[in-house]
């Protein structure tokens, strides 16, 4: 398994939100908090982490600078490494 957490600034996200389904900036950033709130307080109450904690993420990825394309080609790269790496060590 690859934990991955994938990241940008509030304001990125939400003009990505709001292009990809039509709506006002304001309304993606109300979307976006919304949902940072609920991921926070979902992990915190069942878990007890902080769901931003980048030590609990194999692979962590801010798309502020990379692009989201670049991003999913680095999450595939780091999957078959893992897989790569598995299979080698089952061959020992």
């Amino acid at each position: 398994t690859l934990h991955t957490l994938i990241i940008a600034d509030s304001e990125v996200r939400a003009e990505r939100l709001a292009q990809r389904q039509n709506i006002s900036r304001k309304s993606a950033l109300a979307q976006v908090s919304a949902s940072d709130r609920s991921r926070r307080s979902y992990l915190k109450r069942y878990y007890n982490i902080n769901w931003l904690d980048s030590l609990l993420y194999d692979l962590v990825i801010n798309t502020n600078t990379i692009p989201p394309e670049c991003a999913a080609e680095l999450i595939c790269q780091a999957t078959a490494g893992i897989i790569q790496a598995q299979s080698g060590a089952r061959g020992l």
